[in-house]
């Protein structure tokens, strides 16, 4: 949506002004959230159903009518469940186009494995660990396959493993009530 709501809340010195501002951001961000939830339940069942994990290292969904504006999102609680690169795509029937994100895991650098399907992505961009992108819808097909093959020769098992980065190990003794609250 527009950052202005966003912008004006952050430069008024009105309480009153603020608070009004502050519930309407707070009401776009709960139906953001729906449209995630609702968004996400559809990719797992498309992954579920047609797409296993078993059978694909690089999950890769989309449908008619999906936000492209949260895709993003969607692609990140994919990696959470699944542990593999997601691809999510929202589907315009008109334009004939699949416009979307991706998020990746260690080991899996989308750049790189996404430059390899320049032919097909006339429009992408991003790093190691997440993209953007624009395809026909014709050639998503293509992009599973070919991203498939290449995570195959990329990835082993131990590459499946959700990897935990630990900042600092502490003692019991060290886990105050003000360190957590810290926290």
């Amino acid at each position: 949506g527009d950052a202005d709501p966003a912008v004006e809340l952050l430069l008024t010195k009105e309480m009153d002004m603020a608070e009004g501002i502050a519930e309407e951001i707070d009401l776009i961000n709960k139906e953001r959230q729906t449209i995630v939830t609702e968004i996400t339940k559809a990719a797992i069942k498309q992954v579920e159903e047609q797409y296993p994990i078993d059978q694909n290292s690089v999950i890769i969904v989309g449908d008619y009518g999906w936000n492209a504006g949260v895709v993003g999102i969607v692609a990140s609680k994919l990696v959470e469940k699944y542990y593999r690169p997601a691809i999510v795509l929202s589907f315009d029937h008109e334009k004939g186009l699949a416009k979307g994100s991706a998020r990746s895991i260690a080991g899996f650098d989308l750049y790189h494995n996404l430059s390899q399907c320049r032919d097909i992505l006339p429009h992408f961009g991003g790093h190691p660990m997440a993209a953007g992108m624009t395809l026909k819808l014709e050639d998503v097909g293509d992009l599973r396959n070919r991203l498939n093959n290449l995570a195959n020769t990329i990835l082993t098992a131990e590459d499946f493993i959700p990897i935990t980065d630990i900042d600092a190990s502490i003692t019991l003794d060290e886990a105050t009530l003000e360190s957590i609250s810290e926290m």
